[in-house]
C-alpha cells in the first residue's frame, strides 16, 4: 500500500513534485520513499527520481532472497528508465 502525493508549487509553475511512501509491504520491506520531480523547460522536460528503500534481514546463501530482491529492483529501475525514454 502506497500514500502518494503531487504538488506543484505555485511559485514555479513548471515543475511539479510526486511523493510516494509505502505504508505496507507484506515481507520484505520495510520502507520506501520515492519523490520524483519533473521541471518543464522550453527546450525540454527534466525528470528526475530519488528512491531510498529500507529491507529487512534478507538472507543469502543458498535462496539468495537479497540478490533476487536487488536484482528485480534493479530490472525495475531499468524498465521504468526505458518507459520515461518513450514518453
Amino acid at each position: 500500500m502506497t500514500h502518494l502525493v503531487v504538488y506543484t508549487p505555485p511559485e514555479l509553475p513548471g515543475m511539479t513534485l510526486v511523493a510516494a511512501k509505502q505504508l505496507y509491504a507484506n515481507h520484505y520491506f520495510e520502507a520506501a520513499v520515492d519523490l520524483t520531480s519533473a521541471i518543464d523547460r522550453g527546450t525540454g522536460i527534466y525528470l528526475l527520481t530519488l528512491r531510498r528503500y529500507r529491507f529487512d534481514n534478507l538472507p543469502g546463501g543458498i535462496l539468495n532472497i537479497r540478490g533476487r530482491a536487488i536484482g528485480a529492483l534493479r530490472d525495475q529501475l531499468v524498465a521504468d528508465l526505458r518507459r520515461q525514454q518513450q514518453r
